[in-house]
Parts: C-alpha cells; structure tokens; sequence
C-alpha cells in the first residue's frame, strides 16, 4: 500500500476532502471529496471522487463526479472538515463490479 492510498482510504472511512495533485494535469491542486476505491476492470485501482474545487479539465464543470487512477496521483493530502456522501453515489454500479476496496 502506498502513501497516497493510505490518506486515501482514511479520507474515506473520515470522509474528509483531499488535496489531490494528478500526474497528467500538471495544473495543480484539486479538491475532492472520495467516495470509493475500487479495481477497475481495465486493472489498477482508481478512486472516485466529487470533485469541489481545482483544476479540471477545460469544458468539464464544477462540482462534478471525477475517477482517477490511484498510480496516477503524485500527492494527496487531507484537508480539515468532513463532506456528506454525494446524494447520486451509486455503490451498486457495474464498473465497482471487480471489487470494493474501500467505500463512504
């Protein structure tokens, strides 16, 4: 397990927001609240998260639902506070089906 998936899974159980930096943006910070790491079917491990604030790509609006794959993450960080659970997260959706590995 590596850092990142440590303050991951503990900002889950918490639900305390994160301060994530992506590997692939190069943009910056994004705030986000994660609701669930889970295998993908592709492989790997991604993290779904709400996203509140920071860089999102152009066109894409805030706030919104974000997945980001958990190598992929070079920095998280927990932020004070606590969120509530999504009003439209959907744990029994099909692309958790290759497993749970930790959920709001």
């Amino acid at each position: 397990m590596t850092q990142v998936e440590d303050v991951i899974r503990v900002a889950i159980r918490e639900r305390r927001p994160v301060a994530l930096e992506y590997r692939s943006s190069g943009q910056g910070l994004r705030t986000v609240h994660p609701h669930v790491l889970y295998r993908a079917s592709t492989g790997g491990v991604r993290v779904d998260t709400y996203q509140v604030d920071g860089y999102t790509s152009p066109g894409r609006s805030l706030p919104g639902w974000r997945a980001f794959d958990l190598k992929q993450i070079v920095r998280a960080e927990p932020l004070d506070g606590r969120f509530a659970i999504a009003s439209d997260f959907n744990l029994a959706a099909r692309k958790y089906g290759g497993g749970i590995v930790a959920s709001v």
